[in-house]
């Protein structure tokens, strides 16, 4: 089972990471004390230096802006507003230099200081854990981008970017158990509110688990993968995760299903499928598979059959022949019969032969009609026939009203699936 993009790369940008802040010099002008500014300014002391990194910014000179702000740095009276336009200033030169740890440090800083003297609102500080979480992932630091994912989430829990990086990180840390833990409950509550998870939160969640060795939550998120991101990938995984916990009785269904969504993927799959649906007295729906898997490659080129896949088919051909004349007998049987099981065995064998109206009409017939001993099986054909004849209203219906064996209410359930 793999994982496909289970892990973006989360590129900075010079503007998450924040221009040059405006910053005022307080000056004395014919020994005058300074007009009020509006908002607090940089003091006389690092004016020169901070004017000097503000045009080495406007010239993308970022060498010339670091050395201009080590200098003010290393100045003596420096106010706490000089300390904190020092690191503001510092974040962009350092990031377009690629030196991202002095642009994590300054940034850290820059928060502590604006918080503690109200430099900074509301707004500003959960920008800044948003540009911090980003900036440690970069430097894989991932246990930082849950402290801040943590503060940036509880103050927009709507946004799905925020949780999908924290996803990310746990994933990266390895953290897969609390890979988990983070995002099941997140997709159950966007399921709750009938929203679709990102389908890279349900992507690390399935690798979680695997890497985990956990088959029980591994089922779970494919379940959610094939109901909100369904793929190919998501399907086989499905089928793979079905038929190692099928019930005997319940083998040929699941087979069903792998061939709808094209998960029977090798020549075995589908000798597995054929033999079995021969077995259960089915011959011409082994026939029709053998037939579409040997055009299809499945044993070769094209056309093309192995020794056992050659004898597969000649034997479901035998068998289907006489099968096949006995359809019409079947039927006058059945409308004499006095349950509707007969009618519905009819219609399963309508269904193998590739005749999904008179498969729906018969079933429909024998439910009506009562008496049916398997209604979960009954109805899951139903579905299956209506939907082969193009009705998927009514196959969901039918789906819908699989009950009373679970595994059979779940096989339905993915069924309904493909009638969207």
């Amino acid at each position: 089972m793999t994982l496909s993009q289970a892990v973006r790369i989360v590129v900075l940008s010079a503007a998450l990471l924040g221009a040059a802040p405006s910053l005022h010099a307080q000056r004395a002008k014919d020994g005058k004390p300074p007009p009020a500014a509006k908002g607090p300014s940089v003091s006389k002391t690092i004016a020169k230096q901070a004017q000097a990194a503000q045009a080495a910014i406007k010239a993308e000179d970022w060498n010339a802006c670091l050395a201009a702000l080590a200098e003010a740095g290393a100045m003596p009276e420096r106010t706490p507003y000089d300390d904190y336009a020092i690191n503001e200033l510092r974040v962009p030169c350092a990031a377009r230099r690629n030196d991202l740890p002095t642009a994590e440090a300054s940034l850290v800083k820059g928060l502590e200081i604006g918080q503690a003297n109200g430099f900074m609102d509301d707004a500003a500080i959960k920008q800044r854990h948003k540009q911090l979480m980003q900036v440690n992932y970069q430097l894989k630091n991932y246990a930082k981008v849950n402290e801040y994912g943590k503060l940036a989430i509880a103050a927009e829990p709507a946004n799905n970017d925020l949780r999908v990086m924290v996803g990310q990180a746990l994933y990266l840390t390895p953290d897969y158990p609390g890979t988990v833990a983070f995002i099941e409950p997140w997709v159950a509550e966007m399921a709750q509110r009938n929203e679709t998870p990102p389908e890279i939160a349900l992507g690390l969640w399935t690798s979680a688990c695997v890497r985990s060795k956990d088959n029980a939550c591994t089922f779970r998120a494919v379940d959610k993968q094939v109901v909100y991101a369904p793929s190919d990938e998501a399907w086989t995984n499905l089928y793979l995760l079905l038929i190692r916990s099928a019930p005997a009785d319940q083998a040929l269904n699941v087979l069903r299903l792998g061939h709808e969504v094209g998960a029977l993927k090798a020549g075995d799959d589908v000798t597995e499928y054929a033999s079995l649906a021969l077995e259960k007295g089915f011959p011409g729906e082994a026939q029709s598979v053998m037939e579409a898997a040997i055009a299809a490659g499945k044993f070769g080129e094209p056309g093309k059959a192995t020794p056992g896949a050659n004898s597969l088919l000649q034997s479901a051909k035998a068998a289907a022949a006489p099968d096949r004349a006995t359809l019409a007998k079947q039927a006058k049987d059945a409308a004499a019969a006095k349950t509707g099981t007969p009618e519905v065995r009819l219609g399963q064998a309508y269904l193998s032969y590739g005749q999904p109206a008179e498969a729906a009409a018969s079933i429909d017939r024998g439910l009506a009609r009562g008496g049916v001993k398997d209604l979960a099986d009954a109805n899951l054909s139903l579905g299956i026939a209506r939907l082969k004849a193009g009705d998927k209203a009514g196959a969901a219906t039918a789906f819908d009203a699989v009950t009373g064996n679970p595994f059979v209410e779940r096989l339905a359930g993915y069924w309904k699936l493909r009638t969207r």
